[in-house]
């Protein structure tokens, strides 16, 4: 949603509004940064996502949309993130569980590698700042 005009986001979020209404639910907003590009699975930034698949580090490959509805239902309960985390600090987080996890796989040989864990948006920028 960030690449839309601030009408159209508007227009969208008063639609979810009106609808929920309706159906007696309820909208609540969660930072969804990086949530495309997480194994929903174990909530780290290991696996790629390809199309309309995303493709796990240890070969199990899910649909990309679903993974990262998953990411973003497990976002509401993170404590660590909230929705006003900047995208730095969220980065910043999903790095080190993800470097936790890595360290404790049995197979140190993975072909995971902190330096390819950046987002494709973020490629203009220095990946560790």
């Amino acid at each position: 949603i960030r690449r839309l005009s601030a009408w159209t986001k508007g227009v969208i979020a008063t639609a979810l509004d009106t609808i929920s209404r309706r159906r007696g639910s309820s909208v609540i907003l969660v930072n969804s940064a990086g949530t495309m590009q997480m194994d929903s699975r174990y909530g780290v930034l290991l696996g790629k996502r390809s199309g309309d698949s995303f493709h796990g580090f240890d070969g199990v490959v899910l649909q990309a949309d679903e993974n990262a509805a998953q990411n973003v239902l497990a976002r509401l309960h993170d404590p660590e993130i909230d929705r006003w985390t900047p995208w730095q600090k969220v980065k910043s987080i999903l790095l080190e569980r993800t470097e936790r996890l890595r360290l404790g796989l049995l197979n140190q040989d993975s072909s995971c590698n902190l330096s390819g864990l950046s987002t494709e948006s973020e490629l203009h920028i220095n990946r560790f700042e």
